[in-house]
């Protein structure tokens, strides 16, 4: 007997066969539930997909979106690097020496556990809205990283 999600009709690929029209009909479905919401709501808030396309061109073709696309992956950039910077140097430091990394093992648990949103809100509250809270926010969310397995550390490698 035949498993029923296995059975197709003939001539006809199974779904998990087609995953690029399944994506496409999602996508065209999410735009079609959009404009359906912006209709009905007739906000200048919610904006249907029409107008957002006729927005991102015109601000392309003005050249004020690439402006603002480059000094935010600048932005970016210098967070990464400084967020890259700190976390070799301190990583470093916590795996040569044993006993600051006892001292600074929980405020460093600590931080890994909050989540970035919560990190970038802080920093734009602390610092208002500028630069240095947006590298910063960035920074420190690089800093944190995604949760995942413990690395091997410096000493563990070492044979301590």
């Amino acid at each position: 007997m035949a498993i029923a999600s296995r059975e197709v009709a003939p001539g006809r690929l199974p779904v998990h066969r087609r995953p690029a029209l399944v994506r496409a009909a999602s996508f065209a479905g999410l735009v079609a539930a959009w404009q359906i919401v912006a209709l009905v709501a007739r906000s200048d808030v919610l904006p249907g997909p029409l107008a957002v396309l006729d927005a991102l061109f015109a601000h392309t073709l003005s050249g004020e979106l690439p402006y603002h696309l480059v000094i935010t992956l600048a932005r970016v950039a210098v967070a990464f690097l400084l967020a890259m910077a700190i976390g070799t140097a301190v990583g470093i430091a916590l795996g040569r020496y044993r006993q600051l990394d006892l001292v600074f093992d929980g405020a460093l648990v600590l931080g890994l556990n909050i989540p970035a949103l919560v990190t970038i809100i802080l920093c734009y509250v602390w610092f208002g809205l500028n630069d240095v809270a947006a590298v910063l926010a960035v920074a420190l969310a690089a800093l944190g990283g995604p949760p995942g397995p413990p690395l091997l550390s410096l000493a563990e490698a070492a044979g301590r």
